[in-house]
């Protein structure tokens, strides 16, 4: 290959060897890009949109390697961005002589320019055409332009100022204010539809130059109701407000009637006074449009006052369901209790049964010491009763301990305790439920003191335990974890029990659910305990597996 002749080729030029090695560059190529002194970060800088190879073949390809991976001659167009990132275009040829690539870049980067600098030459030589014939339609339309801006202006003014308010009042009042000018009236009312013929005055603007009264009844004849009810304003000379009105004015006013309808409704009528007669004829369509708007923005606000009403009642609601909340928990808690208190009875009831039978015995061996004083076995029989009725009686103590820590009342303030201890307690007031069914495996780590509520937090874990013993048929085992995390207390249960259905595993925290029989369950457990934890700033998760078991998870921060 003559390497002095490729040298002098005018056209930048790079020749890779088989090892996709660089092995010569001429000098238009080194005034180009410069001298390669990273070959991947050379490739990196090129891109373009399309590729020849297969689809599986292109994933993080520049295209350099599309040209070193390539087994033909190879062409495209390509970008590539500079050091001061400019952006340029050449087209990338590549070649196969002797085993070795021989890759060209032309650069075609003005050849770009120009065409798209000829594109948008062409482009505004339309766009000046289209101008001018929009600049010759616009000045067809130029008066009534500027008359519709006008209006338009006044229109979005009032638009506008009704908007921005939901209070009925403040809506008619705003459009009154607007109108009055427009109309070249000198005072302007608005009166609510009352049946057919009579309104309502319940507007008025400006006060101080008011030719009506605040509820007075103004009343149509039946032509000028059935003129309104066809969407048409009244204009006219009178000499009083209103035919049937015991008012007279000094001089005629001319008064003008608009009709404020919302879809097929007759809300109620504008009544505007003006000392002059007024054409309304190029104001009718603005007029119009006023009227749709403050119908729709009364309608809105009338829905709104409707929703403020609504929002009572819910409030009002919401509080006797948050009470029946409270009672639904208390119930739950009670639940437990109804359980707690059968168990703590069995268990009662047990050393009781040993303090009462040791007793008849002890009455015994004192009548025999009476007859028989000299004889110490009966001396060491009356200790050893006596030993076994202390330890009872120890044993009933601890019991009615833990049963009042349980139920403490102490919702409305937090407390410092260790969640172990905590867990522990109810783990002894469910020893009856668990003895000689279940295995209890307490995995607990050295955790911190948090601040909680105990009696809720107890019920929590009492209705996790309980479901897990529940789920478990004949023998099995609850594994209990607790871990410090950085931010969190984790609290693990783990059961062998049945599991959860999938298709159940949505509804598991929903008020009302449960899995249990007709009767069995409130379907508040779980529910209850979400709510619990989420009062703790909290939460509980599970994961659950048909036939093989449960594990909760919850997190509480320190």
């Amino acid at each position: 290959m003559d390497y002095d002749f490729i040298k002098q080729l005018n056209i930048p030029l790079v020749i890779f060897n088989e090892q996709n090695n660089i092995v010569l560059t001429n000098t238009l190529f080194v005034e180009e890009f410069n001298k390669v002194k990273n070959i991947n970060r050379f490739k990196n800088k090129f891109d373009f949109d399309f590729c020849v190879l297969e689809p599986e073949k292109n994933i993080n390809l520049t295209p350099i390697d599309f040209c070193l991976l390539s087994n033909e001659n190879f062409f495209t167009i390509v970008n590539y961005r500079d050091e001061n990132s400019n952006l340029k275009f050449y087209e990338l040829s590549s070649y196969i002589q002797n085993g070795k690539k021989l890759l060209t870049f032309k650069n075609i980067t003005y050849d770009n320019k120009f065409q798209e600098i000829n594109s948008n030459l062409i482009k505004l030589e339309k766009y000046k055409n289209d101008l001018e014939l929009e600049n010759k339609k616009l000045n067809e339309l130029k008066d009534n332009a500027q008359l519709q801006v006008l209006k338009m202006n006044i229109l979005n003014r009032i638009n506008d100022k009704i908007r921005k308010s939901i209070d009925y009042n403040e809506i008619i009042l705003s459009a009154l204010k607007e109108i009055c000018p427009l109309i070249n009236a000198f005072t302007i009312s608005f009166a609510k539809f009352e049946r057919k013929g009579i309104f309502k005055v319940t507007h008025i603007y400006p006060r101080t130059k008011s030719v009506l009264s605040h509820d007075t009844k103004f009343v149509l004849s039946d032509n000028e109701f059935e003129k309104l009810s066809k969407r048409k304003y009244i204009t006219t000379f009178v000499l009083k407000p209103f035919e049937k009105s015991n008012k007279f004015f000094k001089t005629s006013l001319f008064r003008i009637i608009l009709p404020i309808f919302h879809q097929k409704k007759l809300l109620g009528i504008i009544i505007g006074f003006s000392k002059q007669k007024i054409s309304l004829t190029s104001q009718s369509d603005l007029i119009s449009s006023l009227s749709v708007q403050i119908s729709q923005s009364c309608s809105l606000a009338n829905l709104f006052d409707k929703v403020k009403s609504t929002n009572k009642e819910l409030k009002k609601t919401l509080n006797e369901l948050k009470e029946t909340q409270i009672h639904l928990i208390n119930s739950e808690k009670m639940a437990s209790l109804g359980q707690l208190i059968a168990g703590v009875a069995h268990e009662i009831n047990t050393p009781l049964a040993s303090v009462n039978s040791n007793n008849n015995i002890r009455y015994k061996i004192i009548k025999n010491l009476i007859l028989n004083y000299q004889n110490d076995d009966y001396v060491q029989k009356l200790q050893y009763i006596n030993k076994l009725d202390e330890e009872a009686i120890k044993r009933i103590k601890n019991i009615v301990v833990s049963l009042k820590k349980f139920v403490r009342l102490d919702e409305a303030q937090l407390q410092s305790v260790n969640v172990n201890e905590e867990i522990d307690l109810t783990l002894e007031l469910l020893n009856h439920e668990l003895k000689n069914k279940i295995t209890v495996v307490k995995n607990y780590s050295n955790v911190k003191q948090i601040k909680c509520y105990p009696n809720l937090l107890n019920q929590v874990f009492m209705n996790l335990i309980i479901n897990a013993k529940q789920s478990i048929e004949g023998y099995g085992k609850i594994e209990i974890t607790t871990l410090m995390n950085e931010d969190n207390l984790e609290i693990i249960f783990k059961d062998t029990g049945c599991g959860i259905a999938k298709k159940d595993v949505k509804k598991i925290f929903n008020q009302g659910f449960s899995t249990k029989p007709y009767g069995e369950g409130t379907g508040l457990g779980l529910a209850i305990c979400k709510k619990i934890i989420e009062k703790h700033n909290g939460s509980i998760t599970f994961d659950s597996e048909v036939n093989i078991g449960t594990t909760f998870k919850i997190l509480l921060p320190y």
